[in-house]
């Protein structure tokens, strides 16, 4: 753990009453894991016992970070990931599937591996569609505190999130909270319908019935950790009572490599001049078209090249990456010639030395006086890549860049491509330590990925999928550090044009820095664990003073005070 960490508890700072039994319970993917991996190993160093109860699968990344783990239902082993992710991530039924038939008819076996190990517990620390752990600490008396790592999940009228399957709709919004509140009973009113087995379960316990399971029994009355940034989504008045704003959790033992750290002297050299592009041929075009197309749920007609958002110049402090701000960008006109390795040179790619390994010519890359685009997916997201890796080599190579790929297809498509020179491919880089080191970050839009983007300050171009990406997505966007276009529009007709304004644009890169500082600044792992230990270890209530004795009658020279001698009648 970070350096933080390891003072308090040689200081002894808060360790007079440790040593409770913490247990998180979260089900999701790694960017749904990590923040409580973070969380748990923060607490046992401050002297608790924490065990994740979470998925199957993930026994390996729990066990990692020196946490006791716990399986939980449903059971993914032996199912085709592929398959779930991608019915998961479907932007119109993606929510339904994930708790009609994949959350919900599992409730009553996670709720018993739950209650397993939780008997023992002091505390119960839940994620976002843990919907068996309020029944568990109802039945066990467990003290349960609730959370949620994006906005989307809070559902503020005042702050609605962009629906997946109708991301047009976001445009209401001038409505302002007239349409959040309408859009919010329209979904509690869809959601209800799923939650059956939930409030039968509860029934079968002697609970009551109890609220709706997303929009109210889902968040703790004792404390609700809300886990993104204030600059990624304000407070709001309608939120619970209970909630309490701490900020993106960071691995605080990682290592600081954002956009705005200086290159060192050896490699901070001028970039080249920049190459002119030839005219474009008549038949290409260059600006992106409009296309008109009916919205999916609402048959409003949308212009969907509005998903990337009016030109942003915001009024921002930051200073702008030194490369971003004054290289011109090979426009998109022509590709640069696969044979013409001199041009491709002078535009950004460059050739590579003699067997050189995939982790050189990392280095090589991010170290360059051009730094490198960098593409992945996640975790989930990459289960379902497509042709995403494969587009990427081409965007790279249209744009004059080199580029990193990350992800479980990144280096079969960078093989199949024919092992272009201007691109390397790993399976798994850890983002904290590459992602500062890019010009641009192209991604997916899960709430882990878009946080480790926004803290090294780098632009960002948004590929959602489905779920909560187009609403991080749009977030990105009104910051004013990056773009987003839909997955199905991923392609070599409207991707570079966005490529292009996000290179050409210093004002995205001075936002990006700005947005870093404070995130940076929140440190929202130790106000996550104050505010546990709070709960964990609660201040003692005040000792009533004891009455005063009442005042007696004293005697003075055998008279009483009231002017009668002793024991007269």
């Amino acid at each position: 753990m970070g350096a933080a960490w390891k003072h308090a508890r040689s200081s002894g700072e808060g360790f007079g009453l440790l040593g409770k039994h913490v247990v998180i319970h979260t089900i999701g993917s790694l960017g749904d894991l990590y923040p409580f991996l973070r969380i748990g190993q923060a607490l046992k160093v401050r002297g608790h016992r924490v065990t994740v109860a979470a998925l199957g699968h993930q026994k390996e990344k729990v066990e990692q970070a020196g946490l006791d783990f716990h399986p939980v239902r449903p059971d993914v082993s032996g199912v085709d990931e592929a398959e779930i992710v991608a019915r998961i991530m479907d932007p119109r039924y993606g929510p339904e599937y994930l708790h009609r038939h994949f959350l919900y008819p599992a409730i009553a076996d996670t709720f018993h591996d739950l209650l397993a190990i939780t008997h023992d517990a002091d505390l119960l620390l839940s994620g976002s569609v843990a919907y068996a752990a309020p029944i568990v600490a109802a039945m066990t008396g467990v003290p349960w505190v609730s959370s949620a790592l994006q906005p989307g999940i809070m559902f503020s009228a005042y702050d609605p999130p962009v629906p997946s399957p109708a991301p047009g709709l976001d445009r209401l919004r001038v409505l302002g909270p007239l349409y959040g509140k309408l859009l919010r009973r329209l979904a509690r009113k869809t959601v209800h319908q799923w939650a059956g087995p939930v409030y039968r379960l509860r029934s079968a316990m002697g609970l009551p019935r109890g609220g709706e399971p997303i929009f109210e029994a889902g968040v703790s009355p004792l404390l609700h950790l809300v886990l993104f940034s204030e600059r990624f989504g304000k407070p709001c008045r309608d939120w619970p009572r209970s909630a309490q704003q701490c900020g993106f959790v960071f691995d605080p033992a990682a290592p600081k490599v954002f956009s705005d750290i200086p290159l060192s002297a050896e490699f901070a050299q001028p970039d080249p001049p920049p190459r002119l592009p030839p005219e474009a041929p008549p038949d290409v075009e260059t600006d992106i078209e409009t296309d008109i197309e009916t919205d999916i749920e609402t048959g409003i007609e949308t212009d969907v090249e509005t998903d990337v958002g009016p030109d942003l110049a915001p009024d921002t402090g930051g200073t702008a990456l030194a490369e971003v701000a004054i290289e011109p960008l090979i426009r998109i006109a022509a590709d640069v010639p696969a044979e013409a390795p001199a041009e491709a040179a002078a535009a950004g790619v460059s050739s590579a030395p003699p067997g050189e390994t995939p982790e050189q010519r990392l280095e090589r890359f991010t170290y360059a006086p051009q730094r490198p685009l960098l593409f992945t997916l996640g975790s989930a997201a990459t289960k379902i890549a497509g042709d995403f890796f494969v587009t990427a080599i081409e965007l790279a190579q249209t744009v004059g860049r080199n580029a990193v790929l990350i992800g479980e297809d990144a280096p079969e498509s960078w093989r199949l491509a024919g092992e272009p020179e201007h691109c390397v491919a790993f399976h798994f880089l850890p983002y904290e330590e590459v992602f500062g080191r890019a010009a641009l970050v192209i991604h997916q839009g899960g709430i882990g990925t878009t946080a480790e983007a926004l803290r090294a300050g780098v632009p960002m171009l948004v590929v959602p999928f489905g779920a909560d990406q187009y609403d991080n997505a749009e977030r990105v966007r009104r910051l004013g550090s990056g773009l987003w276009l839909p997955r199905k529009r991923f392609d070599m007709k409207h991707t570079p044009p966005l490529l292009g304004r996000l290179l050409d644009t210093p004002s995205f890169a001075e936002q990006a820095v700005s947005t870093a500082a404070a995130v940076r600044a929140e440190d929202g792992l130790k106000q996550a664990i104050q505010r546990l230990e709070t709960v964990l270890n609660p201040p003692p209530e005040p000792v009533a003073a004891k009455p005063a004795p009442p005042l007696r009658r004293r005697t003075v020279a055998g008279r009483s005070t009231g002017g009668r001698r002793a024991g007269a009648r």
